[in-house]
């Protein structure tokens, strides 16, 4: 919900009942949202999984890519984290340029690592094992190429946020991912908007609510491409009337 930051409303989760619910899944920073949270969001989520004894993954692919002076908390971090039923997922995808190798990693609580180890062999094979081992590299390393990376994000970022904002866009800066969250101008739905954007100025996004009812009334745009291209961003906008 937008007022509430892309923060998860335990409270009326709680009124709906969760009773009969098996797993609890956070995405942060999220993607499509670029939202962020504190430590204090994952402490609350758990204490509501243990009241009804739910197991909680957390999706941690842009934990690396932050910026504007956040870093993003791990799951892990709670308190005797490690020996509740918690677990969390990294990607080097997003943080190390590894995008198309499909290499990560699962760290949290022994049991549930085992049972994913064992499921995971029985439905496919491990990377290839040239990919581990630059994967270990790169997590073993001092992570100076993904505050390179971080800082480039950020540029493009503060960049795209002027241009959307001048535009009438209205969006947020985000802290985390390498995308942006904007809200739909006008009354027009995310995906006829979305079409109307590409046919018009030949800029591409993804509509809201590819990512589900609540994502409607918004676009996301991606900042994986490089200044040069968001400047002919910023003047093909100028076609669109909003």
């Amino acid at each position: 919900m937008e007022e509430l930051g892309s923060v998860p409303d335990f409270q009326r989760l709680q009124r709906r009942g969760v009773k009969s619910a098996k797993l609890m899944f956070l995405n942060y920073p999220n993607n499509p949202t670029g939202g962020t949270v504190e430590l204090g969001t994952f402490l609350e989520a758990i204490t509501i999984a243990g009241k009804y004894n739910i197991i909680v993954v957390h999706d941690a692919a842009y934990d690396l890519l932050t910026f504007g002076g956040h870093r993003s908390p791990s799951i892990l971090q709670v308190p005797d984290a490690k020996n509740l039923p918690i677990v969390e997922f990294g990607s080097l995808s997003k943080s190390f340029n590894m995008t198309g190798w499909r290499i990560g990693y699962l760290v949290g609580n022994k049991e549930l690592i085992q049972l994913m180890a064992k499921l995971k062999t029985n439905i496919d094979s491990p990377p290839f094992l040239a990919i581990q081992k630059a994967a270990s590299l790169a997590l073993k390393s001092d992570l100076s190429s993904v505050k390179r990376n971080c800082d480039i994000y950020e540029q493009r970022m503060e960049k795209m946020y002027q241009i959307l904002t001048n535009k009438g866009f209205h969006t947020n800066k985000t802290k985390g991912t390498f995308y942006m969250w904007v809200k739909v101008p006008g009354t027009e739905s995310s995906i006829d908007f979305a079409h109307r954007l590409l046919d018009e100025t030949g800029i591409v996004v993804t509509p809201g609510i590819a990512f589900g009812p609540l994502g409607e009334g918004f676009f996301r745009i991606s900042l994986t491409v490089g200044l040069d291209t968001i400047d002919e961003i910023a003047r093909v906008l100028e076609k669109i009337t909003l």
